[in-house]
This record gives structure tokens, C-alpha cells and sequence, in this order.
């Protein structure tokens, strides 16, 4: 082989391996950017979920939810497509998870508070001293 006809495929071979590489760091902040846009979508998703839940129950189940839909998000992307996103998606992401536990929070509290209002509405009756027998209760004692 001549030394011009070397030359010219090692400069197409490494045409082709730089065309390779910025394709590669194509597909690697497309998946970055699927990464970020999907989750702030979940975030709000679950924000509104999580904000209209009727009762502790929901709340939790909708939390939980949350945590398995995050998971299978993280799981869609190449590994480490998280150490791609920007510092600007990294916090927005972090501001985004933090309001969304402090809205949890508040839920829970909210509905627990209702929840004691309700509970405490009901006076208990005073003990008067009778010892409590099971399956005796003082309507069906008759004097005979």
C-alpha cells in the first residue's frame, strides 16, 4: 500500500469516527433532555394528584405511585443520562421533588388535622364506674 492511498483512509477513518462521536453526543442529550422534560411532567402530574387526594390513603398511594413512575422513567435512559442534564434542569428537577414533598407533607397534615376536628366533635361518655362484661350490655340485663 502507498503512502497516498494510507493517508487518504486514515483521513476517512477518522471522518468516520468524529461523524460517529457528535452522533453519539446527539443521542446522549436527546435522552437527556426526554430525562428532564419527563419528569418535570411527572412532577406536575402528581403534584395535581396528590393535591386533590380525599383522604391519607389516596395521598400515600399516589406518593407511591410517584416513586415507581420515577423509577421506570430513570430506567428508560442509558445509564448516567442523569450526569448529562444541565445544572439548570439538575435544580429545576431538585426544586421541583422538593416542593413536591413539602406538598405532601402538607396534605398529610391537612387531612390529619380534618380528621382530629371530626373525631374530637365526638364527646365520650363518662364512666360510671360499672365493671364492662363482653356481650353483656345493660339492655339486655332483666331482673328476674
Amino acid at each position: 500500500m502507498n503512502r497516498k492511498t494510507f493517508s487518504l483512509f486514515t483521513a476517512a477513518l477518522l471522518l468516520l469516527l468524529g461523524s460517529c462521536s457528535r452522533g453519539s453526543e446527539q443521542r446522549e442529550a436527546d435522552d437527556s433532555g426526554r430525562l428532564y422534560s419527563a419528569t418535570m411532567k411527572l412532577i406536575a402530574a402528581y403534584a395535581d394528584t396528590i393535591s386533590e387526594a380525599p383522604d391519607s390513603a389516596a395521598a400515600i398511594a399516589a406518593y407511591a405511585r410517584f416513586h415507581t413512575r420515577l423509577d421506570s422513567i430513570n430506567r428508560s435512559v442509558a445509564p448516567n443520562t442523569d450526569m448529562l442534564l444541565t445544572e439548570g434542569q439538575n435544580d429545576t428537577i431538585f426544586i421541583g421533588l422538593m416542593g413536591l414533598m413539602d406538598l405532601y407533607d402538607t396534605r398529610l397534615e391537612t387531612l390529619a388535622r380534618s380528621h382530629e376536628e371530626v373525631e374530637t366533635d365526638m364527646e365520650p361518655e363518662p364512666w360510671n364506674g360499672q365493671e364492662i362484661v363482653p356481650g353483656m350490655g345493660t339492655e339486655s340485663m332483666e331482673l328476674q
